[in-house]
């Protein structure tokens, strides 16, 4: 979460989501009472929010024992008639519930007197089982004067209201629910109810925010009209909005998307015919064995795509071995394939015949523009082609993570991926797969889910800082004054006359925003993965602790003082180290490909079909979509040995040549990918991971974290770190740290 641009004494501001800004009550010692500092504070941070474009809707909260137990009795206990007329004591309570934008109230503990009063000005009240709700003033020889008996009159009538404000009793949540005075009371569970709070507020902001105001607005005055005038009131806002973009849009894409739907519906029946007549010709997959459907609509996507990475690969691999048959979308059969000649063979032999899957390709394009990642056939050819020069050199951007500067490109990337693609719904798995192309890339472009808003959000900081580089760099040629940058490069070489080693203008932001996300992405997963096997196991982390000591000690007795790429070169144990781990943690754990022509596959060794019939090779039909597993690939037990289920970095001390044909350019690993689509930038990005390993472990002692055992390896499209129930959150790797010993 970022923190506001101001620094606050009594509120915690942050941005749990994009377009969501929380505000938190932070008087713990006094139970969040509500001082006119606080409250000045908090009509600040609001109103600011209010006015931020990029914001749709604010939470408000305090602790788990208090939202916030009353007014400042201290403040109070000394004032007089004269004091607090003069004054206007309290008038500035009331600026909360002239906001335009939506404030979601997320209540545990207390919420008594100014406390309830400051809850029921926001919007929606969203309560925990710990909330309780009063108005003790009575008990003090007062009564509500922050709006209390006026609005409870308004929300659970005049008796109720009553009966709060004259005898001071309190009301549990659940009492409070069934007066109409919370929308509802939320799971129990710590922090619970802000999660509950910032999801619905991310929802509401991810709609018209013309229409929400509006909807507010119409809401509220329905307690100040007649019935007449407000439906009065209502129609004219109504037609209004027919005026607006947002309507003009949404109206559009509804009507694209109630068309599209009844095609598709029309068409489900001649799809299903085509699958049967697939299914029985010379190219039908059903005789390789392979799991039964876990539903006819969706057949085994669901386990494969919302599972944690890996679990359905090495599952299916140790039942029915490294040739597949998966069910797709209402029959359809696919392949998950780990033999590793047929892996070469698609990967190598044929990569261009076989490109990715549509709809992944569409994913790459919303996250990382028409780069590298997205191309495919010549238009990878040509961009490759431009880029490659570019990879002996720096990149010359700094997020400034490790200063924890308030960079909004960095916070935007936090979660990214797995807020985008982690566990996606059913429903996100049967758009993706069934409909068609221009669908998708309507819905990446209009939809308003959360995910989608913050990949487009992400996408344009990123543009952003793309367009500013580059033109820096442009400005610095200009001058003579470019560097050996990989930005640099690039916009010298685009300054070419040759159509053959240009990229349009979109196409050099895009590169960026790979090199940014998926570049960054890969490198800093594969050493979180490098360093919890090294906290797992202390004596793999000081065996190579040792090698970097006497390797220092090499560098000093030769009279240097920092490790050259010769020197990372030759520490064998190192290599090992970071080998082992990347083929126990792929951070590439699945790749997406669909047979561009009817083709044929070989395989390194024969499968045995559902009949008996031995198969030594398989052919596919045009359009068949298959599943590398890369995971799967990385513990076949006779390329890695019958340990390949265990994690042994002595396994590639021997020196001897891994089993099967060749495939990935690192220790025959498919984590820099292969063939066409090497992985441009590998040597650079494996002597980060080696230069950062080997700084941490020479100064550092890596143990784990009780926090450890709810490690996730979420699959979303690289494979993270992460906790869980805490999945939103992004990379999160709890380890101890302490000072490594040195003689």
């Amino acid at each position: 979460m970022s923190s506001g641009p101001h620094q606050y004494e009594n509120i915690i501001v942050s941005r749990p989501e994009p377009n969501v800004v929380l505000v938190q009550l932070n008087r713990p010692k006094a139970l969040n009472a509500l001082s006119s500092p606080l409250f000045k504070e908090l009509n600040q941070a609001l109103f600011e929010a209010d006015q931020d474009d990029t914001v749709g809707a604010m939470v408000l909260t305090g602790s788990e024992k208090a939202f916030a137990a009353g007014a400042d009795i201290k403040e109070m206990k000394d004032k007089t008639f004269a004091d607090v007329y003069k004054s206007k004591f309290l008038e500035n309570w009331g600026e909360i519930a002239r906001l335009r934008k939506p404030v979601i109230a997320a209540v545990s503990g207390f919420a008594l007197g100014g406390g309830c009063e400051l809850a029921l000005m926001c919007d929606i009240i969203l309560a925990s089982p710990t909330a309780k709700f009063g108005q003790p003033e009575i008990n003090l020889g007062v009564i509500p004067g922050g709006g209390g008996s006026q609005r409870l009159a308004g929300i659970i009538g005049k008796s109720r209201a009553m009966e709060l404000v004259l005898t001071g009793r309190t009301i549990s949540a659940k009492e409070a629910e069934n007066w109409g005075m919370v929308s509802r009371v939320v799971g129990e569970g710590e922090g619970q109810v802000v999660k509950d709070a910032v999801a619905m507020a991310s929802l509401i902001a991810s709609k018209s925010q013309v229409a929400v105001q509006a909807g507010k607005e119409v809401v509220n005055a329905a307690y100040e009209l007649t019935l007449a005038e407000g439906l009065r009131f209502e129609r004219r806002v109504f037609h209004g909005l027919f005026a607006t973009n947002d309507q003009k849009e949404a109206i559009k894409v509804a009507d694209v998307v109630a068309q599209s739907l009844l095609a598709a519906l029309g068409s489900t029946a001649v799809y299903l015919g085509y699958q049967v007549y697939r299914q029985k010709t010379r190219f039908s997959l059903a005789n390789v064995p392979g799991p039964k459907p876990d539903s006819f609509i969706l057949g085994n996507l669901c386990e494969i795509f919302q599972s944690q990475a890996g679990v359905p690969d090495f599952k299916y691999q140790k039942l029915y071995g490294d040739v597949v048959r998966v069910h797709g979308i209402f029959g359809e059969h696919r392949l998950m394939i780990s033999d590793p000649k047929a892996l070469q063979y698609i990967i190598h032999t044929s990569g261009y015949a076989f490109p990715k899957w549509p709809e992944r390709t569409e994913i790459s394009r919303v996250l990382m523009g028409r780069g590298l990642l997205w191309a495919d056939g010549d238009i990878h050819k040509r961009q490759r082609k431009v880029m490659l020069p570019g990879f002996g050199a720096a990149f010359d951007y700094h997020f400034g993570a490790l200063q924890n500067t308030d960079n909004e490109f960095m916070h935007a990337y936090f979660g990214l991926m797995s807020d985008t693609l982690g566990s996606p719904p059913t429903s996100a798995i049967f758009l993706q797969t069934f409909m068609p192309l221009w669908y998708l890339q309507l819905m990446s472009r209009f939809s308003q889910k959360r995910n989608l808003v913050h990949a487009r959000h992400t996408a344009k900081l990123a543009n952003a800082v793309a367009k500013e580089l580059v033109e820096t760099k442009a400005e610095a040629l200009l001058q003579g004054k470019g560097n050996r940058d990989i930005l640099s490069l690039l916009v010298k070489a685009n300054a070419s006359e040759n159509s053959d080693t240009k990229l349009t203008e979109e196409e050099i932001y895009a590169q960026m925003r790979t090199i940014l996300l998926a570049g960054h992405e890969t490198s800093a997963t594969t050493l979180c993965w490098v360093l919890l096997e090294l906290a797992r196991h202390p004596e793999v982390q000081q065996r190579l602790r040792q090698e970097i000591r006497d390797t220092e000690q090499a560098i000093r007795a030769r009279g240097g003082s920092d490790f050259t790429a010769s020197d990372l070169d030759n520490m064998s144990y190192l290599h090992a180290v970071i080998k082992e781990s990347m083929r126990y943690h792929p951070a590439l754990y699945q790749n997406y490909r669909q047979a561009a022509r009817d083709d044929v596959i070989p395989l390194s060794k024969p499968i045995v079909g559902r009949n008996g019939e031995i198969m030594n090779e398989l052919p596919v039909a045009k359009g068949t979509k298959i599943i590398l597993s890369i995971a799967a690939y990385n513990r076949n037990k006779e390329v890695f040995g019958e340990d390949a289920h265990e994690y042994k970095p002595e396994r590639w001390l021997d020196n001897k040549e891994k089993k099967g044909p060749t495939l990935g350019v690192y220790g025959n690993l498919l984590t820099f990918a292969g063939g066409v689509r090497t992985c441009i930038g590998w040597r650079f990005a494996l002597y980060e991971v080696l230069a950062l390993t080997v700084e941490i472990i020479s100064n550092f002692e890596l143990g784990l974290t009780p926090d450890i055992e709810r490690l996730r390896r979420e699959a979303c499209l690289v494979m993270l770190p992460t906790l869980e129930g805490e999945q939103l959150k992004g990379e999160n790797l709890p380890l101890s740290i302490s000072l490594a010993a040195r003689e």
